[in-house]
């Protein structure tokens, strides 16, 4: 047992700060043939645990989460999602390496929308988002994948 009690506050940022990581290693080793399982391995763990958040919260602090966070979570959640689908596409077409890491260059928007995400929710947790950033949560929900 550790001697220490940690806040809700800083068990979810902590939560977000770990897949926050993730994205970008993830995003820095897309074109990377050789590491497609793990990319794909380390996409399915974050997005499984992103799925948790809404209710870890609710369990953590006694309510729902805010609005401007929970909109945050949802894009999060949307985008490992696409992320897990374009990257197991790209594996079962079998590509070479060079071809894949072509391929997998498109994928890098969706790595770095996902970054962005991650760095405004960790925000959010801790206060009320500002018209900007919900306009940009709206705009990264609407982005087709």
């Amino acid at each position: 047992m550790w001697p220490f009690h940690r806040s809700a506050e800083s068990r979810m940022h902590h939560r977000l700060l770990e897949r926050l990581r993730e994205a970008y290693v993830v995003g820095e080793d897309l074109r990377t043939h050789r590491l497609i399982d793990d990319n794909l391995r380390r996409v399915t763990d974050a997005s499984q645990a992103a799925k948790d958040d809404p209710v870890l919260y609710q369990h953590w602090f006694g309510a729902l989460a805010p609005d401007g966070l929970s909109l945050a979570l949802s894009v999060e959640q949307g985008l490992w999602f696409t992320l897990g689908v374009r990257l197991h596409e790209l594996k079962k077409q079998g590509l070479l390496p060079d071809a894949f890491s072509w391929e997998a260059e498109h994928l890098k928007p969706i790595a770095n929308d996902l970054q962005r995400a991650l760095h405004l929710a960790m925000q959010l947790v801790a206060r009320a988002p500002t018209h900007t950033e919900i306009a940009l949560l709206q705009e990264l929900k609407a982005r087709p994948a």
